[in-house]
């Protein structure tokens, strides 16, 4: 499962592709928009939920399967990874249940994919909250397709694989996969490099410090050499004159 994010600024544009017949277009999931109104009615509902304070803007998500997983997913198993999706996407604090949103799935290419619309005004009229929505969405796709067996960007899932092993530990019966090891291979090497570089840091203070306290010593008995020395001259000088 992969996801993208991007955005629109016209509202019945993007519900008449994603609700587009001739791409086997059909709404499976919604909220705070009845999903049997014709989409220009949905458009005019929609626009008229607008806050005017500010510009109009829909957020859009696809979000997609392999091919190899398009083939071979049950359509029970499709419902639940979407479910899962949204779960996640709930989870890392993009808040759905604030704003209208619609999900239309299209069925004309061999894909699976799903096409995410989300109006920026919120149900109270305020501004719906899209801080880190991009990300948010990569990474719930990626967190599901890991728990799933699923193909996924590979990049999204390594992202993914440090944050959920800085955040939990793996336990003795939990063995790390390949991908794992090498993942924490890197965290483990950046941690020892860091070590070590502080072990240095202390090294060479401790030489500097060491250097120091001796050419302090240094100068200290060569002072006192020189005091003992006219000590010596002084006193002879006074003899002298006697």
């Amino acid at each position: 499962m992969i996801a993208t994010v991007a955005t629109s600024k016209n509202i019945a544009s993007t519900l008449k592709y994603n609700e587009n017949k001739q791409k086997g277009g059909e709404i499976v999931f919604s909220h705070g928009i009845d999903p049997s109104m014709p989409v220009d009615l949905q458009a005019q509902v929609l626009e008229a939920m607008h806050n005017q304070r500010f510009k109009i803007k829909v957020h859009t998500i696809v979000i997609s399967h392999g091919d190899k997983d398009s083939r071979r997913i049950t359509p029970t198993q499709e419902r639940k990874y979407l479910i899962d999706f949204l779960s996640e996407l709930e989870r890392r604090g993009t808040d759905l249940n604030s704003s209208a949103w619609v999900i239309a799935r299209h069925g004309n290419t061999d894909n699976i994919h799903y096409h995410m619309a989300i109006m920026n005004t919120r149900l109270d009229g305020g501004r719906f909250n899209d801080k880190f929505l991009g990300k948010n969405a990569t990474r719930a796709a990626a967190a599901v397709s890991m728990r799933h067996g699923l193909e996924r960007a590979e990049r999204a899932a390594e992202s993914e694989s440090i944050s959920i092993h800085s955040r939990e530990p793996l336990t003795e019966e939990e063995p790390l996969n390949e991908s794992a090891k090498r993942i924490t291979k890197k965290v483990y090497n950046r941690r020892a490099a860091i070590e070590a570089a502080k072990r240095k840091k202390r090294e060479y203070e401790a030489i500097h410090e060491q250097a120091y306290k001796e050419s302090r010593k240094q100068e200290k008995l060569q002072n006192s050499n020189i005091g003992h020395s006219g000590r010596e001259e002084s006193n002879t000088r006074k003899g002298f004159r006697r």
